[in-house]
């Protein structure tokens, strides 16, 4: 029987399973150095005690970084090696590991080494509000970093978890899919949001052209509305003006300046014509 506490499938992408890492400071005898002085010298490292992906019962040290025999031309320090690395490496190019495997291990000793922290894969187990400090103290005993990975427990991981495994990984399935369904529903109203928001912004653009084309069409109407209206002039009488009345009307309807009173009554009705 596996001894694995959640189920692996490492040559699948959706379903890689990250391998537990715990990184720490530590030392390492400084094997020259200790020769060159005649008693046993360390040097500072970091060490990373890993078991394959959840595995419950076995852990393995690798040395991640440490001092080499050589010294750097530039420093004229003690070059730093990274045997796992090294070893990761060689592991990789006769494909004992898949490439996904190689770039976790290093994007966690990375991580650890900038923040001190465990590299976490999901959601955290410490950001689980349900658990107490022991339950989340248990799991992490078992490699259990993630409430994903508490929710895929196999049947080995519940027995060596005691009491309650089986009831927390229901919990974790449980939460799981009901932050699942509430994303997809607050993914659902937020496209709606956007919809409507898009419609109404359309809408409004649309009422701002309809004001603008209803302006517009209103200065037209009144333009021909102005060219049209004019109150026509009823034409005078001339036929009640005197002859001197007559001259004058002709001047300053013609700009004629000649025009006399010896001019026919007909001849100046001709012209006011």
């Amino acid at each position: 029987m596996s001894n694995l506490p959640f189920a692996v499938d490492q040559e699948r992408e959706e379903s890689f399973k990250p391998p537990h890492l715990r990184f720490e400071d530590d030392k390492i005898k400084d094997n020259t150095a200790s020769m060159e002085a005649g008693r046993s010298i360390s040097s500072p490292c970091i060490k990373v005690y890993v078991r394959s992906p959840g595995d419950d019962k076995c852990e393995v040290p690798y040395v991640v970084e440490k001092q080499g025999i050589k010294d750097d031309p530039i420093t004229g320090k003690k070059e730093v090696v990274y045997p796992w690395k090294q070893m990761l490496k060689e592991k990789l190019h006769h494909k004992f590991i898949s490439r996904m495997y190689f770039e976790f291990c290093m994007k966690s000793a990375a991580h650890w080494k900038e923040n001190q922290e465990t590299l976490v894969e999901g959601t955290p187990i410490d950001e689980w509000a349900m658990l107490n400090k022991a339950e989340a103290s248990n799991l992490k005993g078992l490699g259990i970093l993630s409430i994903e990975q508490c929710s895929e427990m196999t049947e080995t991981a519940m027995m060596a978890y005691g009491m309650g495994g089986r009831g927390l990984k229901d919990k974790a399935i449980a939460f799981l899919g009901a932050n699942n369904d509430s994303g997809k529903a607050a993914e659902k109203i937020t496209s709606l949001e956007a919809s409507v928001k898009a419609l109404a912004e359309k809408s409004e653009a649309s009422e701002n052209l309809a004001s603008q084309y209803a302006q517009k069409i209103a200065m037209l109407e009144k333009m021909v509305s102005d060219s049209t209206a004019k109150t026509p002039v009823d034409a005078p009488d001339y036929g009640n003006w005197d002859k001197a009345q007559l001259v004058e009307e002709v001047k300053r309807k013609t700009g004629i300046r000649s025009v006399h009173e010896g001019w026919s009554t007909e001849k100046l009705l001709e012209k006011l014509a």
